[in-house]
């Protein structure tokens, strides 16, 4: 709190005259969040409206939300996360949210280089441990119904497929069984980041970082965003992406806000885990980085707890991540965590985002489900077609 009153006595309670007609008059589109999304958003838009004035207000010092603390996965569902959809969802829809997570990360890897990404298809692995054959008999008997429907969708021969011979090659112990979403992998969430910021700078995108929107109003001339220090900026339209913050925003909408934790180890010498690899219906997740091991989620075992906007790292998933380390992952190699953090996302009662216009000058893009990376740039689209 003393902090908070300290940056807002950096600002004045109302713009000055110049930054009133230099920095923050005459914005066409204004973009709240400057994660996935926005960026992407920001992007679609200026090949739209290539002379608009379209600005990006950013709370932190650089994307605070998910979009650089998630962990790197290119993902769109792992066998027995899709398989626990159908509980809720029926198959044809649960297959087709699926190849829209597939389609929307071609779409991103168009846009952005993959190699400065670091981009790998290395697919992605689920693991079932020891105990856990009950669970691995279900996703194979559904596993050539998921293929059939993958093949005739997007083309995909054998997404899934049975990956056995990778359990000693990666070093895993206590683990039953393997099954491999061959066209999965990973990439640098950091350097993705970076390189929208700098696609946005090039395109003529103006970024502002460390105002925070408290209230968005609508009014004849257009949308009000009122900044928590006070100030009050005028946009003809206002796009609403800070995913599982915009409850702050608009209470109604159907998002809350979810903790996941994430430990990235220091270097380890001879590593043999490569790839990247879920457990529990993806609950769990860790890959390599390098010669590092990165492991975070389980925000399942905690659900009530982590059901909140703050970071910070809960004590017992904490345990449980380095129990797997110690025990399956990383058995009889030493190891050193190297730094730990969380991640906030934001969920719903289904898994899809949610996309619409709050009012005829406000459109709000939120609620990725922990898909970010796979599905940002197909609601970046959407975005776009809804503003003329």
């Amino acid at each position: 709190m003393v902090q908070d009153k300290l940056s807002l006595k950096m600002y004045s309670k109302k713009p000055s005259f110049w930054e009133r007609e230099v920095f923050l008059k005459d914005i066409d589109l204004l973009i709240v969040g400057s994660g996935l999304v926005g960026l992407l958003s920001a992007l679609e838009l200026r090949s739209k409206f290539p002379r608009k004035k379209i600005v990006i207000f950013e709370r932190g010092a650089i994307p605070s939300g998910a979009s650089t603390k998630n962990a790197g996965f290119t993902c769109f569902g792992s066998l027995s996360e899709l398989i626990a959809d159908l509980e809720t969802e029926p198959f044809d829809s649960v297959v087709e949210l699926a190849c829209r997570r597939y389609k929307g990360l071609q779409k991103l890897l168009s846009i952005v280089d993959r190699e400065q990404i670091h981009y790998r298809e290395c697919g992605g692995l689920e693991i079932f441990k020891e105990g856990q054959e009950s669970l691995y008999e279900v996703c194979s008997r559904q596993l050539d119904k998921f293929n059939l429907a993958f093949q005739n969708k997007l083309g995909l021969p054998r997404v899934y497929r049975k990956a056995n011979e990778l359990i000693k090659s990666n070093g895993l112990v206590e683990v039953s069984n393997l099954i491999i979403n061959q066209y999965e992998g990973q990439l640098n969430t950091g350097l993705l980041l970076y390189t929208l910021l700098e696609k946005a700078k090039d395109a003529g995108i103006i970024i502002y970082n460390g105002f925070e929107v408290s209230r968005i109003d609508d009014t004849k001339e257009g949308s009000c965003a009122i900044l928590r220090n006070g100030w009050k900026i005028m946009a003809g339209k206002i796009i609403v992406a800070n995913n599982a913050f915009a409850q702050h925003l608009f209470p109604e909408i159907k998002v809350k806000a979810v903790r996941n934790p994430v430990l990235i180890t220091k270097p380890i010498k001879d590593l043999k885990l490569n790839g990247t690899f879920h457990m529990n219906e993806g609950y769990i997740y860790f890959r390599n980085v390098n010669d590092r091991v990165l492991i975070g989620g389980a925000r399942h075992l905690s659900k009530i707890e982590e059901t909140t906007s703050e970071f910070g790292i809960n004590p017992l998933i904490e345990k449980h991540l380095i129990s797997l380390l110690d025990n399956m992952v990383l058995r009889d190699t030493a190891y050193e965590i190297d730094t730990k953090w969380s991640g906030i996302l934001g969920v719903g009662e289904n898994k899809n985002p949610i996309i619409k216009a709050m009012s005829k000058n406000t459109i709000i893009a939120v609620k990725m489900g922990g898909m970010g990376v796979a599905i940002s740039s197909l609601v970046a689209s959407e975005v776009c077609e809804m503003i003329n």
